[in-house]
């Protein structure tokens, strides 16, 4: 039950360990490279230290794949997937791997959850169009993302549960500049990354005021999911969605949405960032990339009406 500090002395068989210092290589997030490490140990109580020699053994199987599927545990979407050189790639193109069934690693937002077994699932949607994966044994993994690829995906850690209170004025801000008259600022959550690892954090807003339990909105409506970044020292907001209501419609089918993760899922070092989406009778999962003042829709993954 003791907190405790790791130290890995570099016994690195080849591979690139995340950070060393003074010839000592430090390590604080999950272990994933295949090598050994001398491990040691100290409690803030003991002086004592224990050293441990640990071997990291490899995922089984599929380790010289050219695709790299991702599935969404949640709807058994095949969300698409990525080649070994960090091209996007849609659903159709990542099936092959799934076919005779591929190990996958089910993270949270955080963590690693488990290791799991997905294929393409037989029975596909009546009427969806979108791919299905089927996870063998059927496991309670929430909203969890399968991905395939063997890289480091969350090499930087997300801040999540930023305070919402230094935002609200730039959310009015952009809402009275989209032609809302009154709007009420709804700031659903606040999150700090450095999404492609310069030190710098972007920070990513999810403010809406919707309700998707019918296919109607009201007036001052609207859906806003902004990403904030520092380009040549200047602030730039990159809306990843920007959905504005100045009227009531009864057959609008608005989404609302929720950051599940942000996590490197092409390889590229840089970190994606994951919207889950919902809508009347509909749901969706998005994966958004970041390059310099630019961010794009690389892959989407829906079943709707």
């Amino acid at each position: 039950q003791e907190s405790a500090g790791f130290s890995f002395y570099g016994i690195v068989d080849g591979q690139p360990l995340k950070r060393v210092e003074n010839e000592v290589a430090t390590w604080d997030d999950m272990l994933r490279f295949t090598q050994d490490f001398v491990l040691t140990v100290q409690t803030r109580e003991f002086a004592e230290e224990y050293t441990l020699t640990l071997t990291i053994e490899p995922l089984p199987g599929a380790t010289d794949l050219e695709i790299w599927p991702i599935v969404d545990a949640s709807t058994g979407y095949i969300v698409g997937g990525t080649d070994n050189a960090g091209n996007w790639l849609p659903a159709e193109a990542a099936l092959a791997p799934l076919d005779a069934g591929l190990l996958m690693q089910a993270y949270d937002d955080y963590f690693l959850q488990d290791l799991v077994t997905a294929r393409v699932n037989p029975q596909q949607s009546p009427v969806c169009a979108q791919p299905l994966a089927a996870i063998d044994g059927d496991p309670e993994l929430g909203e969890a993302l399968l991905i395939s690829g063997r890289w480091n995906s969350m090499p930087r850690l997300p801040f999540y549960g930023v305070s919402p209170e230094p935002y609200v004025s730039i959310v009015r801000a952009e809402l009275l500049a989209a032609g809302l008259v009154d709007p009420v600022v709804n700031i659903e959550s606040v999150t700090l990354v450095d999404l492609e690892g310069d030190g710098i954090d972007e920070t990513i807003v999810v403010a809406q005021h919707v309700d998707v339990s019918n296919p109607a909105v009201a007036e001052d409506d609207y859906v806003l999911v902004l990403l904030r970044k520092i380009v040549n020292g200047a602030v730039v907001n990159l809306p990843l969605h920007a959905d504005f209501y100045a009227s009531a419609n009864d057959l609008t089918y608005p989404s609302q949405y929720a950051l599940q993760m942000v996590r490197d899922l092409n390889g590229d070092g840089v970190l994606d960032i994951v919207l889950r989406g919902e809508r009347y009778e509909g749901r969706s999962l998005e994966i958004f990339s970041v390059d310099g003042d630019n961010s794009y829709l690389a892959l989407r993954a829906d079943c709707q009406p």
